[in-house]
């Protein structure tokens, strides 16, 4: 993919959001995470997926490599919590790789 093809970030992040609401019946919604302050991160894609059948409060983010033959030339981060614990979450920062991360627009839901 040339880079001047490349989709922005967010047209990568809510293509990313789809495919995930649609291949998985438990993600019932996904937010792209942003950074509260610019530390660096902005070139990824960090989400934060709402998943029945997940539990517990600990954040467990999985990272993965840009896929640019499939529209994400990015690297991005998923980061699954369970109903109960976005609803605890209300609103609050989460912390990841040491900074504060926003829930930020819904991008997806089922």
């Amino acid at each position: 993919m040339n880079l001047m093809d490349a989709p922005s970030r967010i047209d990568a992040a809510r293509s990313l959001a789809a495919r995930h609401v649609q291949s998985d019946d438990a993600v019932r919604e996904v937010f792209l995470m942003q950074p509260a302050v610019n530390n660096g991160f902005r070139s990824m894609i960090v989400l934060l997926e709402v998943v029945d059948g997940t539990s517990g409060k600990e954040i467990f983010p999985v990272q993965f490599n840009p896929d640019a033959e499939n529209g994400i030339p990015y690297t991005s981060v998923v980061i699954d919590v369970s109903p109960k614990h976005f609803d605890s979450l209300n609103g609050s920062p989460i912390q990841y790789k040491g900074h504060e991360w926003r829930i930020g627009p819904s991008l997806a839901r089922r």
